[in-house]
């Protein structure tokens, strides 16, 4: 958009407004992105970012009742699953190991980057926060995104096997967040 905003006059944008309604957030994504918003936009942002994490029906979350092995027999791949679908897990394997640093891993917390993100677990508060777009959109239901997925494939078996099975059966006990904007 910035190079072509140096040989046109304008520059139009169009947001495709779906079921879910992300038009308005999009189009403010993006003019943070070009450093262009300004703070009662990104206000704006983050108050529809929480209203639909609070509003959103969780009409495709899954129920423990449905789920046949008991939690604390899955491993870790089995239990990703219950938290993400076939195609991310798939993506999150193809992740190549050196692109994840695992930065502080200790009983209280552990952060990492991968790519150009962050996740942050706060194991005591039980909050999860990562900063992506797939992350936010599945904030919802839910849904762990690739990069999350990856960090439990990367981090001991052991370890992720337990939180796993922590965020599926105290899942109304843990709070998956998107970072607030710093604008």
């Amino acid at each position: 958009m910035k190079n072509v905003s140096k040989r046109v006059e304008k520059v139009y944008g169009y947001f495709n407004n779906h079921y879910h309604g992300y038009a308005a957030e999009n189009c403010i994504e993006i003019l943070e992105m070009l450093n262009g918003a300004k703070p009662e936009q990104t206000r704006v942002k983050d108050k529809i970012i929480q209203y639909n994490l609070k509003k959103r029906p969780l009409v495709y979350e899954r129920k423990l009742e449905d789920y046949v092995i008991p939690i604390s027999e899955l491993g870790v791949e089995d239990s990703l699953l219950k938290m993400t679908d076939r195609a991310r897990f798939d993506r999150a394997k193809k992740i190549r190991d050196e692109e994840l640093i695992i930065e502080k891993s200790t009983e209280r917390k552990i952060e990492a980057k991968i790519r150009d993100y962050f996740i942050q677990i706060d194991l005591e508060k039980r909050i999860l926060t990562h900063n992506c777009d797939d992350w936010r959109k599945g904030l919802g239901i839910r849904r762990i995104c690739k990069h999350i997925g990856k960090l439990f494939l990367q981090l001991p078996s052991e370890t992720s096997t337990s939180l796993l099975e922590d965020m599926i059966k105290e899942k109304d006990k843990w709070r998956f967040r998107v970072p607030l904007s710093s604008t």
